[in-house]
């Protein structure tokens, strides 16, 4: 591939600014995990809201708090301009170092990233020469993986790839074919941006009415939908049937494209940035399969049908690169690791180690805050809202500036209140910091440990340059780091029935769950899908570990 043939998407920025979050929150990885309650030689406190304890205990759980508040401070990033915890990444990584709960998570993830940094550094000191074919980026991505399977730290369980335990298809081959290509939407690093066309009449997804508008009148729409159904149902009819959808990247609408600082090279040009458009459809077999790729979202802007040859390949680059972006800097970055950090440190210094978990599932809220007076009384999880949520009271007031309920909150009013009143409230809050620090977190973290450490598949930038290694450091750093399984720690539950109620969730998902999702993933094998294990239960964690 020639020298100056280059996306440039990503930028160094992201890879740097990605690599020090993960720093941040790794302390507090396993944040619904429980400490032992109470320590030797001191009084054994039971769990309870604060409200029901004895007074030494309230004396002990707020001096722990004074101490964990101490730690675990909240101040605005001069960089992001959002709230992060204030410390330095050397301040942060020594606390970690003598912290009990976080030192081991800790000290094998920051082996991984020196192991990853070695094999990058030495990548590119062996391979001086450009890259000149597509097989030279299969085979770093094959170093790379080998080096990261054979790596001797720690426990060797900790370090997995997904496709090396389960079916899995081989895209290192088929990387150009179509059909990946359209599962990918629903099966890769960004299952969040798949819509569905409707019509007027829908509530849903994107109506054709107003994708129309950014759609380029001299092409043959209706056509190239259905040939990629394979029948000729009018367009209006397939709309109705849900048979047609569509990736629209708003966000990156007329966004300025930046000089590359760190590129050196002269003959190197700028891709600008685009916000491609790309209709899909349900063919007979009720499979996706692409129909056409609009290059930029201005209606008169280029587009490319799959018969176009190494332009349609282009036109699919384009879309994976700008998924790519939204997939780590949106999905990822912003509404996992950005939400996460101001939740975990709010929560570290509101609530004691003793009862961080056993408050955290709905079953035992309901035992503990058995009526709405109970949720009102508890002045640590009243501390936590206050501090999280921007709608705020008080000196410690917002620090969080969480501006609006996660997603299941029922009412209607979407502002995160700083003082909750209902025991539904508290509930639905908890199963929502669950979710998205372990479910909605694996969807867009796991995949990139396969598909987002390949560059045609996934594609920053083509050309040799340090950034090359960086994209694998970065897939693999994020994408292959399994620390414990989700609700596994039942065992260590001081509390009887805090312990069989998460020993019944777990072997539940692990059991029943899990074999199910299993048997779908090889059907889906067998008829040539991708797969899709990473929401496997015996794949999500207990919370965001990388």
């Amino acid at each position: 591939m020639r020298c100056e043939v280059k996306i440039w998407i990503l930028g160094s920025f992201y890879f740097a600014t990605l690599l020090l979050l993960v720093f941040f929150t790794l302390g507090e990885s396993n944040f619904l995990r429980v400490k032992q309650a109470g320590r030797k030689g001191n009084t054994k406190c039971s769990v309870d809201l604060p409200q029901k304890s004895t007074k030494k205990c309230k004396n002990l759980r707020e001096r722990e708090l004074t101490r964990q508040r101490g730690i675990y401070q909240l101040a605005i990033s001069p960089y992001l301009q959002i709230p992060l915890v204030n410390m330095t990444i050397n301040q942060l990584a020594e606390h970690h170092k003598k912290d009990e709960f976080a030192k081991e998570h800790f000290v094998n993830y920051y082996r991984m990233l020196l192991k990853t940094r070695e094999l990058g550094k030495d990548w590119i000191a062996q391979h001086p020469e450009e890259i000149t074919d597509f097989q030279e980026y299969e085979n770093i991505f094959k170093e790379f993986r080998s080096s990261m399977e054979n790596m001797a730290t720690g426990n060797p369980d900790f370090y997995r790839f997904v496709s090396n335990s389960e079916p899995f298809r081989d895209y290192l081959k088929d990387w150009r074919d179509d059909g990946i290509f359209a599962d990918l939407r629903l099966s890769g690093i960004n299952p969040m941006v798949l819509r569905r066309v409707t019509d007027d009449s829908s509530g849903v997804g994107l109506k054709w009415s107003e994708l129309k508008k950014t759609l380029n009148p001299q092409y043959n729409w209706k056509a190239a939908i259905q040939a990629a159904m394979g029948n000729n149902v009018p367009l209006k009819k397939a709309i109705k049937k849900d048979y047609v959808y569509v990736l629209r990247y708003e966000v990156f609408d007329d966004m300025s494209s930046f000089p590359d600082k760190a590129d050196n090279c002269a003959s190197h040009h700028m891709w600008p940035a685009k916000s491609p458009v790309a209709l899909f459809a349900v063919n007979k077999n009720r499979r996706l399969r692409p129909a056409a790729i609009q290059i930029d979202y201005k209606p008169d802007s280029h587009v490319v049908s799959p018969g176009d040859g190494d332009s349609w390949m282009f036109a699919k680059m384009v879309v994976q690169a700008t998924d790519y972006v939204i997939s780590q800097m949106i999905e990822h970055l912003l509404k996992t690791h950005l939400l996460a950090e101001p939740s975990v440190s709010s929560y570290t210094g509101s609530c004691p180690s003793s009862t961080r978990y056993m408050r955290s599932l709905s079953t035992i809220a309901e035992g503990y805050y058995r009526r709405d007076l109970d949720v009102k009384k508890d002045n640590e999880l009243q501390a936590f809202m206050n501090e999280l949520s921007v709608n705020r009271t008080g000196p410690d007031g917002g620090n969080g500036q969480v501006n609006t309920r996660f997603i299941f909150y029922p009412h209607e009013d979407t502002r995160l209140p700083s003082q909750p009143e209902h025991q539904e409230g508290v509930i639905n809050l908890v199963t929502q910091l669950i979710w998205f620090m372990s479910v909605k977190h694996a969807a867009v973290d796991f995949p990139m440990g396969d598909y987002g450490a390949f560059t045609p598949l996934t594609p920053t930038r083509f050309t040799h340059e340090t950034t090359i290694a960086a994209q694998m450091q970065v897939a693999m750093n994020v994408g292959t780091y399994h620390y414990d399984t989700l609700f596994d720690y039942y065992k260590q539950l001081s509390h009887p029935y805090a312990s069989q109620l998460v020993r019944l969730s777990y072997h539940y998902l692990n059991f029943v769950v899990n074999r199910k999702l299993k048997a779908r993933n090889k059907r889906r094998f067998k008829k040539g899908y991708l797969t899709y294990p990473y929401l496997e239960p015996h794949w999500l964690p207990n919370g965001i570990q990388t």
